[in-house]
């Protein structure tokens, strides 16, 4: 088991760096905490991984988005069956972004009150 960056993982890469060197990068984490979510075998995932850019990523069961935020590619496609899921994903790539995260100041704010 060559292949297996130690503990803790502590970057993902998104931010234009090789996989190679993820664990120089600034940390993105996943949005949520998802059932099933792969943020904790990413030091199995990254090092198997292609060493160069993927042209298009795919991403069927993207859930916390931890490989999908670790990742670096030209364009991402995911997906997953759940519908509430998806419309936050797609709420963060249009104008709706900006009522999340206004409402995610908000409930921050208020926690910390």
């Amino acid at each position: 088991m060559e292949k297996i960056v130690s503990e803790p993982v502590e970057t993902y890469n998104q931010i234009g760096l090789g996989l190679t060197n993820y664990v120089d990068t600034r940390k993105l984490s996943p949005i949520l905490k998802w059932a099933g979510g792969k943020e904790q075998e990413l030091k199995y995932i990254l090092p198997n991984l292609p060493q160069e850019k993927f042209a298009d990523y795919y991403e069927p069961f993207v859930g916390g988005g931890a490989v999908y935020t670790a990742i670096q590619a030209d364009k991402y496609f995911i997906n997953d069956k759940s519908d509430e899921l998806i419309l936050l994903y797609r709420s963060l790539t249009n104008a709706d972004r900006k009522v999340f995260f206004q409402a995610t100041k908000e409930i921050i704010h208020n926690w910390d009150l």
